[in-house]
């Protein structure tokens, strides 16, 4: 029997396998995907474009979002201090605060 060898060394019979460098591999769905590289690369790239996918849909979504609730508050704003403006045109006793006097405006003369 062949004398025994510690675990650490390795076997000088056996032959490395390099890995295959990008390029070379062919997949079972011919050279089309080949220019993509390996497993991991195609894997890699299948999880940016759907990980890049939620993010814009997401955004989409936010922006849709904000949109319509800003030109809601703009808008309830405008019908409010329009109704305050109806309010102050229709009493009769202006005061502090209120819609001025019809009281014509004298040019200054300087």
């Amino acid at each position: 029997m062949a004398a025994e060898r510690p675990r650490s060394q390795p076997d000088p019979q056996r032959r490395r396998q390099p890995w295959p460098r990008l390029g070379q591999v062919r997949g079972r769905l011919g050279t089309g995907l080949t220019w993509l590289g390996t497993v991991r690369v195609r894997t890699t790239v299948a999880a940016v474009v759907v990980v890049g996918l939620a993010m814009a849909v997401g955004a989409l979504v936010l922006v849709a979002v904000l949109h319509d609730n800003l030109t809601r508050e703009v808008r309830t704003a405008a019908r409010l201090q329009g109704q305050d403006v109806a309010a102050v045109l229709a009493s009769s006793t202006p005061g502090p605060g209120r819609w001025p006097s019809t009281t014509p405006a004298t040019p200054t003369s300087s």
